[in-house]
């Protein structure tokens, strides 16, 4: 499974109103599935134990969790690092 269907899908288990095929890259946690502070450390946990990854308090950030792509991006490099 790819790291984007994963993490959509981890997404939808999370914000429960939306299906993994109806979120792309441009999706809005915030606004567009209404991921408040709660469900961002739910997801946290589900993808750092998915994907044995670590997200550190400095990545915490509005930047990395506004867009399902911007989080996509969080994910890649962390498991990129994480292989090295």
């Amino acid at each position: 499974m790819s790291v984007e269907i994963k993490i959509k899908e981890l997404i939808t288990k999370i914000a429960k109103q939306s299906k993994p095929d109806e979120i792309s890259k441009e999706t809005f946690l915030k606004e567009d599935l209404l991921i408040d502070s709660i469900n961002i450390i739910s997801l946290m946990i589900e993808l750092e134990e998915y994907f044995n990854i670590v997200i550190e308090d400095h990545e915490i950030t509005e930047e990395h969790f506004k867009t399902v792509g911007s989080l996509y991006h969080l994910i890649e490099s962390k498991i990129s690092r994480e292989a090295k």
